[in-house]
C-alpha cells in the first residue's frame, strides 16, 4: 500500500463507520486523502520519515496538539516550549 493511502499522520482516530454513527451529516463522498493528496505532492522528494513529519506538521500539530498543549500548560502555570513551525522565524 502507497504511503499516501496508509499514513495520514495522527488526525485519523475513527473508522468511517464509526463516524457515520457519531455525525447527523456524514459526507462519504470526502476522503481524508482529500485533504493528505496536495501535501504528498509538495513532499514529493523528501524520504519517508520526512514525508510523514510533512504531514504532521501540516495537520495535526499545528491545529490541534500545539494549541492544546499551549492552553493546558497556561492553565496551570506552566512553561512549556513546542517546536516553532514557521521557518520564518529563523
Amino acid at each position: 500500500t502507497p504511503m499516501e493511502e496508509r499514513y495520514i499522520g495522527n488526525a485519523k482516530m475513527f473508522t468511517e463507520e464509526e463516524k457515520r454513527k457519531l455525525l447527523n451529516v456524514y459526507r462519504e463522498d470526502l476522503r481524508f486523502t482529500d485533504v493528505t493528496k496536495p501535501l504528498y505532492q509538495e513532499s514529493a522528494g523528501y524520504d519517508p520519515v520526512d514525508r510523514m513529519q510533512f504531514i504532521d506538521i501540516h495537520t495535526w500539530m499545528r491545529g490541534d496538539i500545539l494549541l492544546k498543549a499551549d492552553k493546558m500548560t497556561m492553565a496551570h502555570s506552566l512553561e512549556l516550549r513546542v517546536p516553532f513551525l514557521d521557518k520564518a522565524v529563523f
